[in-house]
């Protein structure tokens, strides 16, 4: 099965395959204000902490996760930030390292297709099994995509299919395929 790890929030594949939206509910396709993510989700992942400096003090100050992470979200996105994907990587790596699964997805979907650096397909693996071990449903399925495709990990289907209905079981949609 081709398939890889797509980030419509940026507009970018890391292998050229179009996928329709509604494989991807979570994310958006339109390009908007967020660089393609959901305007809305950049703005609740800010609204506990404000903007980025008020984000940056309670991550760097207080040691805030979630603030971590919202700060990842608009250096990635330009949103309540210019864009910088250095900054976007360091932000989702204190997140990562504080306990937030979702910190530690989103900075493997950014080694995975090289933003800010060049791809690092096996880094990016560590961090999605990361995610999925701390409960991170899109990290499950990145994770689950890597090994279907032998990919910065040791092909494995079996190991594959167990992590897509894993993430199925946590919600993502895209997952819930049946296993041919």
């Amino acid at each position: 099965m081709a398939s890889s790890v797509i980030d419509l929030r940026l507009g970018v594949f890391a292998l050229a395959l179009p996928l329709p939206c509604a494989l991807l509910p979570a994310l958006s396709c339109g390009g908007g204000a967020a660089g393609g993510r959901p305007l809305s989700h950049a703005m609740m992942e800010s609204a506990s902490c404000g903007d980025v400096a008020g984000c940056s003090t309670r991550c760097n100050e207080d040691g805030d996760a979630p603030s971590c992470h919202a700060v990842g979200v608009m250096y990635e996105t330009g949103t309540g930030a210019p864009q910088d994907y250095g900054k976007a990587k360091d932000f989702y790596a204190r997140s990562c390292e504080r306990g937030d699964a979702r910190g530690c997805n989103d900075l493997g979907v950014l080694y995975e297709i090289g933003l800010g650096s060049a791809p690092d397909y096996a880094h990016a693996a560590t961090l999605y099994a990361r995610a999925c071990t701390g409960g991170d449903a899109e990290g499950c399925a990145n994770l689950a995509l890597r090994y279907d495709e032998g990919v910065g990990v040791p092909k494995d289907t079996v190991r594959a299919r167990d992590l897509r209905r894993n993430a199925c079981r946590l919600g993502v949609q895209h997952a819930c395929r049946s296993d041919e």
